[in-house]
């Protein structure tokens, strides 16, 4: 899967809160993915978790993307990882959360850390719970 192919399978979802994909890769700015009414949505997918523990790796998780929602965060801001593992686990974090701690800590801990765990692709009334909060 590509974050393009996480977009697809998540625009209907986020129907309810106007999302709005951003194309800034020229810019290296590490703006977010998807703006939606409240805040932003950073996209980001692995094909399996680590077959032996340890961190995953997020290789396409940059230091910009990192600055970027670490400052928006302590500017007051809503701004959320959503990572995809696999077919079919989703997870979302608050954006200086995962910017810390995101590849550089094993599955458990994102575990503890995320605000919300879906063993299937979430559904719109669910995701909004967290993104309006």
């Amino acid at each position: 899967m590509s974050e393009s192919a996480m977009w697809d399978a998540l625009r209907p979802v986020l129907k309810k809160v106007d999302p709005v994909r951003i194309e800034s890769r020229a810019t290296g700015s590490g703006i977010p993915d998807v703006n939606y009414t409240q805040g932003w949505i950073e996209l980001k997918f692995a094909d399996r978790w680590p077959p032996r523990g340890g961190p995953l790796r997020v290789d396409h998780f940059t230091k910009e993307q990192r600055a970027w929602l670490t400052k928006r965060r302590k500017a007051g801001g809503r701004a959320f990882v959503l990572l995809k593992v696999g077919t079919s686990e989703w997870l979302l974090f608050d954006g200086a959360v995962a910017a810390v701690e995101l590849g550089n800590v094993p599955r458990e801990r994102l575990y503890e850390i995320c605000k919300a765990r879906w063993t299937r692709k979430p559904r719109t009334e669910e995701i909004c719970k967290w993104l309006l909060q």
